[in-house]
């Protein structure tokens, strides 16, 4: 799980940057070929409305996505096998546990992968 969670600490801050650094250059690539304004002036306005605490808190939401997206998977992964049951509900067992919860007519939508993916529709009494 370490291994998992500091590759994506390490991993997504820098996909971060890199979209940050590659959208100010498109901007000023577009700047220059459309004409619009001048290059020297969109580099004057990126370095006069620069925020600093902007790339902070991308930096932190990075970081704390980073951490969310890579550990709770792994927490479930535990769970599952701590408990022992890490196997899907049959189709069976999610009928009955609809027509419990007030559902009728529950019937399995037809999907380009069935294999994959299943979905039941049902309709509220």
């Amino acid at each position: 799980i370490l291994p998992k969670i500091c590759a994506a600490i390490v991993t997504i801050p820098m996909l971060v940057v890199l979209s940050m650094v590659l959208g100010i250059l498109g901007g000023r690539i577009t700047v220059g070929l459309s004409g619009i304004i001048s290059t020297e002036t969109y580099d004057m306005g990126l370095r006069e409305l620069f925020v600093p605490y902007n790339v902070f808190f991308a930096m932190m939401k990075a970081y704390t996505f980073a951490f969310i997206i890579s550990s709770i998977p792994a927490y479930f992964g535990f769970y599952l096998l701590a408990m022992g049951r890490g196997r899907p509900r049959t189709m069976t067992e999610l009928k009955l546990l609809l027509h419990k919860a007030g559902f009728h007519s529950i019937r399995p939508l037809p999907t380009r992968r069935p294999i994959l993916v299943s979905a039941l529709v049902a309709e509220k009494v």
